[in-house]
């Protein structure tokens, strides 16, 4: 009796300990049941999260999409600008879910064919979450240019605040307002750049990884939280993107994983990444796809008539679309012309002269004139000056 007892009554301590045992071994057997065969777990965690956030995305954007009259489309091939793109780019991202190496290639040749429709929806948040939904599911080299794409996005964004003389007054300010704390702005002005730059380089360091889990989870969910309804309520096109990128900062930087060495094709991508925001300062990269984000130093544009008044009402895309306009010259260009067909740039000597500063340089307060005319009619300019949209 004694034996049978002590076999089949064990002690309180394995009664606590195998459940745990199992439950575990459970968890991790359905967690791999879910992801499809030939992706990582990471890869797909990663994926599936920034695929639900461009949902969303889009669906907080959802004129942004489609055909308009006011703000016009920006085509670059007219035909693709009378298609509603937003249905079929929210179904292919939900499919990623299920199949993800295969529809996820496809959703971003449909986001492509979607800008040539219309400039106006090469918005930051999309092309990065565009990154996320496809580089990580494939392989060692997609998670290691995922990664990269972060390491350039918090870095370049504030190297941009640190180079730019109207950061803290619009930028910073605002965000110190947002909080609450007004008399902050000089604090947000100086630790924010800080925090961005010294994330971003500690992510190319596999030792500091640790570290950069939580500090990237604390800088996007920050984020996240100060535009959020709590604060700014302010700015819902980027809300999920935020989200996705604090979850890709806490599922990417492991020390254990991709051991390997970068292939030739990783290493091409990986350099067009961490050159190309400098491109700005020489007016060849986009400021948006630069990480050129809320730092006061990109272009701003206004439609003035001959008497000198001025109205930027023409390139306020906010409560239109919810998104800023691409702060870059041949988006105002192409906007104005949008709308003013009758009207041409009097680049051409004999309309008067088209005044240009250099408006790349940091640090520069620049402006640009570029006057218009109408036959018969009083010339227009529109002024472009370094400030944030």
């Amino acid at each position: 009796m004694g034996y049978n007892q002590s076999v089949d009554a064990p002690d309180e301590r394995s009664l606590v300990a195998r459940p745990r045992h199992v439950s575990a071994v459970a968890l991790r057997t359905a967690l791999r049941r879910t992801v499809p065969a030939g992706v990582h777990p990471t890869g797909y965690a990663v994926a599936v999260g920034a695929a639900i956030a461009q949902v969303l995305t889009i669906l907080w954007t959802w004129n942004l999409w489609t055909e308009r009259d006011r703000p016009p489309n920006l085509p670059v091939v007219s035909i693709l600008s009378h298609v509603n793109w937003a249905p079929p780019l929210i179904l292919l991202a939900l499919l990623t879910i299920a199949s993800p190496r295969r529809v996820a290639p496809l959703f971003c040749g449909a986001y492509a064919l979607a800008v040539l429709g219309d400039q106006v929806r090469l918005q930051p948040e999309v092309v990065s979450l565009a990154l996320l939904m496809t580089a990580p599911l494939f392989g060692a080299q997609g998670r290691r240019v995922a990664r990269w794409h972060l390491t350039t996005l918090w870095t370049w964004a504030g190297i941009h605040k640190v180079l730019s003389l109207g950061w803290s007054d619009d930028g910073a300010a605002f965000i110190a307002s947002a909080l609450g704390h007004p008399s902050s702005r000089a604090l947000v002005a100086v630790g924010l750049p800080v925090a961005e730059i010294a994330i971003g380089v500690a992510s190319a360091f596999r030792k500091l990884w640790p570290f950069v889990r939580w500090a990237g989870v604390a800088l996007n969910l920050g984020i996240f939280i100060t535009l959020s309804p709590l604060f700014a309520d302010w700015n819902s096109s980027v809300w999920s993107w935020n989200v996705a990128l604090a979850m890709a900062a806490a599922l990417l930087f492991f020390n254990e994983e991709d051991r390997v060495r970068p292939n030739r094709i990783a290493v091409v991508i990986v350099a067009v990444l961490v050159v190309y925001p400098a491109l700005f300062y020489v007016g060849v990269a986009d400021a948006y796809l630069a990480h050129n984000l809320y730092s006061g130093n990109t272009s701003s544009a206004a439609s003035c008539d001959a008497s000198g008044s001025c109205s930027t009402d023409l390139f306020d895309t906010w409560s239109a679309l919810n998104v800023p306009l691409p702060p870059d010259e041949r988006i105002y260009r192409a906007l104005f012309s949008g709308q003013h067909a009758d009207r041409a740039w009097s680049g051409d000597p004999s309309h008067g002269p088209a005044h240009r500063a250099s408006p790349r340089l940091p640090g520069r307060t620049a402006l640009t004139s570029l006057r218009h005319l109408s036959p018969g009619a009083q010339p227009t300019a529109a002024l472009r000056r370094r400030s944030e949209p």
